[in-house]
């Protein structure tokens, strides 16, 4: 019998599988023997194959033209027999899948632990990993934002304008003089607007204006500010109090004293007419509500902050660890198989309920059937189990393997290395020694 008599049975199958599972990425490895030598019939069995391939939407591996074997000591992948691999084969044959997988990008290259960089994918799957951490960060700033609020004193704030004058400029004397038309008298204006201002950022001017109300200074809490119009030559001077009248009150007396003061500056010696003179266009009043906290922007501003912080940590934190995160990732930075992920039950060990225990027990079966699938001929070598946290964990797992391991036939030495507080010898029922006897001899 020859593949190509198989190809319909084969072509069957995979039609049920892209029937069952439509957006499923499929894979057909060509069947091989483990030799750099086809077979007869080899090259029109895989032509037949990878056209089907096509109409699948499956990718076709070959372990022939990929060379799995070339430049390989053959007779190390085998067992006695000289057809079917050995562990070391195993091996072999899997990291040799990998990269092909790896060339026809149906899994993305391993790069090397801590600091890789983060694609869009790993962004939100990091994101939905930590969601805790991201929500912990905006409920602070949510909540920094309230408080900032509650701490920002309520205050009224109350404006006047004042549009500037050029008496010398706009008359009939002077309209046909191109120096002295309305055009330069704005101009002028809006070049002396921008020196008021500075004259209002004074401490002098402060000090006038709290002579006029009758006091020595302003208060902490109140402001005057004085601006340019864009485009304008109005002056909007403006008083910020911790209440509606004392606002309007403020700003009277700040309109007045910026009144004197151009009058005072802009009126040249020996003349009664300035060059500059204001004009009150827009009366002050007293504000009806109140100009400050602002409660909306600064609980936005909390939540945006707050969510940025949290996702930026979670993201470095992510970038900059070495930590595994999955099976998958394991099995990509190794290049070595996972047998299979063990539950993790806590501090609890082998005193865990029992559905709990279930599970366990069938991730030590399925290990048993990984562990036996890649060949109960390996030489024997150590197995060191670790936890990165205080507990029992690490002696329990530890138990499992070492049965799992009496299953296939070995003979195994488990050693608790927890000088502490060693329980391996209590979680394996034997309270005197360490030792336990299952299918083959545990010392």
């Amino acid at each position: 019998m020859t593949p190509m008599d198989l190809f319909p049975v084969m072509t069957s199958y995979i039609d049920a599988v892209r029937d069952a599972w439509p957006d499923a990425r499929l894979v057909i490895i060509v069947p091989t023997y483990v030799t750099p030598v086809p077979y007869e019939g080899y090259e029109q069995f895989v032509s037949a194959l990878r056209s089907y391939g096509e109409s699948v939407a499956a990718t076709v591996i070959d372990p022939v033209a990929d060379g799995w074997y070339a430049d390989v000591d053959l007779a190390s992948l085998k067992f006695e027999d000289g057809v079917h691999p050995n562990a070391v084969g195993n091996a072999v044959i899997a990291q040799k899948l990998v990269e092909s997988l790896t060339t026809s990008g149906v899994i993305r290259e391993a790069r090397p632990m801590g600091n890789s960089p983060m694609n869009p994918s790993g962004f939100f799957e990091v994101l939905r990993d930590r969601w805790i951490v991201v929500g912990i960060s905006t409920v602070l700033g949510l909540l920094a934002g309230v408080l900032l609020t509650l701490l920002t004193p309520t205050t009224f704030k109350s404006s006047t304008e004042l549009f500037l004058t050029t008496p010398g400029w706009g008359t009939p004397t002077t309209l046909g003089n191109a120096d002295s038309s309305p055009f330069q008298g704005d101009e002028f204006s809006q070049q002396r607007a921008g020196t008021y201002t500075r004259l209002a950022e004074g401490a002098d001017f402060s000090a006038r204006v709290a002579s006029r109300l009758g006091e020595n200074g302003l208060r902490d809490i109140e402001v005057i500010s004085v601006r340019v119009v864009p485009d304008t030559v109005l002056l909007e001077i403006s008083g910020t109090a911790d209440s509606a009248d004392r606002a309007l009150q403020l700003t009277n007396a700040a309109s007045d004293e910026m009144n004197e003061t151009i009058r005072r500056l802009e009126t040249p010696s020996g003349t009664l007419i300035p060059t500059v003179q204001p004009l009150t266009v827009v009366t002050a009043s007293a504000p009806t509500s109140p100009s400050g906290p602002h409660t909306i922007p600064n609980v936005l501003l909390g939540l945006v902050v707050g969510s940025m912080v949290g996702m930026t940590g979670v993201i470095l934190a992510a970038a900059r660890s070495k930590a595994v995160q999955g099976i998958d990732q394991l099995a990509a930075w190794t290049g070595l198989p996972v047998l299979e992920s063990i539950p993790y039950v806590g501090d609890r060990g082998f005193a865990a309920e029992e559905g709990a225990q279930s599970a366990v027990r069938s991730s030590f079966e399925r290990l048993q059937f990984n562990r036996d699938l890649i060949g109960a001929g390996t030489p024997a070598s150590p197995v060191l189990v670790t936890a990165a946290d205080k507990g029992e964990i690490s002696g329990f797992a530890g138990g499992g393997i070492a049965d799992a391991a009496c299953a296939l036939g070995y003979s195994v030495v488990l050693v608790d290395c927890n000088f502490r507080s060693s329980r391996a010898h209590i979680e394996l029922g034997s309270p005197t020694s360490s030792c336990r006897t299952a299918s083959s001899t545990m010392f």
